[in-house]
């Protein structure tokens, strides 16, 4: 027996494989396996160009967006500052612009209380005519102290009396009323000076507030300080003359205003003045 014959291949089958695989059949069908893939490849890079061609217009879209959105924020920003400036700007304008008004001091009834040996947050003390330390000279009343008439004049001596010379003489009195208008905002005062000696004019003055009733305005508790300091002086007339409004800070109205003497300008028999004048900003009657 050969042994050869074993191990070799049989001829025939593989002359079938060589034709089979050069057959017409077999090439074409090859060809079309390879077509298709490449078909498939194609079609893959074309869905992947596709897809990146709407991310990128997408982005554009949302880059041109932003951009068109910051701009108009833009433009209308400075627009918004700048009214906003200009309606400052006039505002503090208006503010600084308004000049004060004079108030008409009617009081309720007419009637203008003095006071004397009465101090800035005590007791009023009600002052009457005469000629003892605790009254005021009969033809010269409180009530001249606010009718508008430069001409008359309110005198009082506490704690002196007539024709007795002293530095104290008249110091710590003045007067109180109940505006007819109601409450109202006061930040300026004057004084309007008597025709008689300088020695008599007020030097340091003060300004009390109040909003209780009149049964109330006694007490010292009942008043609120919102000036006290030196007032302008006349000068070197000896005519009746009024000083510089004195403008001060107040954001509070009061229906009832205390108007005292603390020091006078020189030694003299008592305290003489003409006009307490109030003033408020943007009053009107």
């Amino acid at each position: 027996m050969n042994l050869n014959a074993k191990s070799m291949p049989n001829r025939n089958h593989v002359n079938d494989l060589k034709a089979q695989s050069t057959s017409p059949d077999s090439i074409i069908q090859t060809a079309n396996i390879q077509s298709n893939t490449v078909n498939f490849s194609n079609q893959k890079k074309n869905i992947l160009w596709v897809i990146i061609f709407i991310i990128v217009t997408i982005l554009v879209i949302v880059t041109i967006t932003a951009s068109v959105t910051l701009n108009r924020k833009n433009r209308t920003r400075p627009t918004k500052l700048t009214i906003a400036t200009t309606e400052n700007t006039t505002t503090m304008a208006a503010t600084t612009t308004i000049e004060p008004v004079l108030i008409p001091l009617d009081a309720i009834n007419g009637t203008v209380i003095g006071v004397y040996n009465t101090y800035i947050g005590g007791l009023s003390s009600i002052s009457t005519p005469g000629d003892r330390d605790d009254q005021y000279e009969e033809t010269e009343p409180p009530n001249h102290a606010c009718d508008g008439n430069v001409s008359t004049i309110y005198s009082t001596f506490s704690p002196c009396g007539r024709g007795d010379r002293q530095q104290k003489c008249g110091l710590n009195t003045g007067f109180y009323l109940q505006l007819q208008h109601g409450p109202i905002l006061v930040n300026g005062l004057r004084i309007c000076y008597a025709y008689t000696s300088f020695a008599s004019d007020p030097y340091i003055v003060s300004l009390e507030g109040s909003n209780l009733s009149s049964e109330h305005l006694i007490l010292g508790t009942s008043w609120t300080l919102i000036y006290n300091d030196t007032i302008e002086l006349r000068g070197t007339s000896s005519t009746t003359t009024c000083g510089t409004v004195q403008i001060f800070p107040n954001t509070n109205h009061y229906s009832n205003y205390r108007f005292l003497v603390s020091r006078k300008v020189g030694i003299s028999d008592s305290v003489r003045y003409s006009e307490v004048e109030l003033y408020g900003s943007g009053f009107h009657l």
